[in-house]
């Protein structure tokens, strides 16, 4: 079928009225006698979005449209990949945008505090988030009762985290932005055959989405400014993408980055909270004249299990080569390394004033861990203090087990108890 310029007009016009697709695909069949999907007026809307549609110009807009669509060239053919992807993209958010805006995610109604004039010096609060796996479900007896975790349990340590994030220096707060560096495994994923104590990955999304949507909004109530950092690990990846174990190239492409990108839709009308990502496997990031380089750690930067052995030279050799690389191109010198995946809170200081962080785990240890002769759980997350200066100041590392029982916390960060 084709369509008249005055069905174009009035898709058009619709959809530049902010109405969903629902909406516009109802009111057109019944104006217009036809029966469209949704996906056909999609379709029409964008291959005809950008005409002029003043009254003398229409028509000749048209026929161009028209004629270059039948035209078919090489170069037209070269690049078909290349578009299907970005429609695909470009469907993806438009229909999560309508998704959030007919189911809203949960989150806590932000009341951002009032920027003051301080005589004091600023400071950034940057919190770690990493290897939460939500969607795993460990059996206390299968770990010797040294460890449970399930959708209450990490809901329950969040925001035991969030709560400590939020309290931290009150006296200092008018100074203070935060950073929540999220770096990487924060779902479970399901990247072994053998995987029986997994939500599925609708659920894991869901509940991910659900309970980082509570965090950052319960932040953003705390702290004048809110910057969300987020990286990639390698639970969240494709299974189709594995090489040999690892997801080496567009590492981006993951459940995770879905994660961020319902964030962005989630927060996109608060000004106080802004969601930074990377299509590298690592966030180079500033804070008050430091720099500071996120990277899960599972390929960039791998070093080794601190909990096990830690090479040191080779950690050395491999930063060197990062700064040396960096400084001929005119870049600052890292200041601290930020690392997730080791599930082993460890704080390293380098000969060169290098600091090395890396981040606990928030799920615990499981049977994985019992079967090559982990035993003892000490489920951590790390934040600590930037001030010009001092790349890390005032560290913390939060032991998070002591909110498995603590019913209280609920409230801050409900459970996600459905599929999705």
């Amino acid at each position: 079928m084709s369509y008249s310029d005055e069905m174009i007009k009035f898709i058009i016009d619709l959809k530049n009225d902010d109405e969903t697709w629902e909406y516009i695909t109802q009111e057109f069949n019944e104006s217009f006698g036809e029966s469209k999907t949704k996906n056909a007026i999609r379709k029409v809307y964008r291959r005809f979005k950008d005409l002029d549609l003043n009254q003398d110009q229409f028509l000749s807009n048209l026929k161009q449209v028209h004629s270059s669509r039948k035209r078919s060239s090489k170069v037209a053919k070269d690049n078909k990949v290349i578009i299907d992807s970005l429609v695909e993209k470009d469907d993806f958010l438009t229909e999560l945008g309508e998704i959030l805006k007919s189911n809203p995610i949960k989150t806590h109604k932000i009341k951002a505090p009032k920027k003051k004039k301080s005589k004091n010096k600023p400071r950034t609060l940057i919190a770690n988030l990493s290897d939460t796996h939500f969607g795993v479900n460990i059996s206390s007896e299968e770990v010797g009762g040294v460890n449970e975790f399930n959708p209450t349990i990490a809901a329950r340590r969040l925001a035991f985290y969030t709560q400590e994030i939020c309290d931290y220096k009150l006296h200092r707060r008018e100074d203070t932005e935060l950073i929540l560096n999220i770096n990487g495994d924060i779902l479970a994923g399901i990247i072994h055959d053998q995987e029986h104590g997994v939500a599925l990955m609708s659920t894991q999304f869901a509940m991910t989405l659900s309970y980082l949507s509570q965090m950052i909004s319960h932040c953003a109530s705390n702290f004048k400014s809110v910057k969300v950092i987020g990286t990639v690990g390698n639970h969240s990846r494709y299974i189709h993408k594995n090489n040999k174990g690892r997801q080496s190239s567009a590492k981006w492409d993951s459940f995770i980055t879905n994660v961020y990108s319902s964030l962005v839709q989630v927060f996109k009308k608060e000004n106080n909270i802004e969601i930074v990502t990377s299509e590298a496997p690592y966030v180079v990031f500033e804070a008050n004249g430091n720099v500071y380089y996120s990277t899960h750690g599972d390929t960039n930067l791998s070093v080794g299990n601190p909990g096990k052995t830690l090479n040191m030279q080779n950690l050395i050799n491999r930063i060197n080569a990062l700064n040396i690389e960096r400084m001929s191109t005119g870049k600052k010198k890292v200041d601290v390394i930020l690392l997730g995946h080791h599930h082993v809170s460890a704080t390293q200081l380098l000969n060169d004033g290098t600091m090395v962080i890396f981040n606990g785990c928030l799920s615990g240890i499981d049977g994985f861990a019992n079967s090559i002769d982990i035993y003892a759980n000490m489920p951590t997350q790390t934040l600590f203090e930037a001030t010009e200066g001092y790349a890390v100041g005032d560290v913390r590392t939060i032991r998070v087990q002591q909110a498995d029982n603590d019913s209280g916390l609920d409230k801050l960060i409900e459970p996600f108890l459905g599929l999705f």
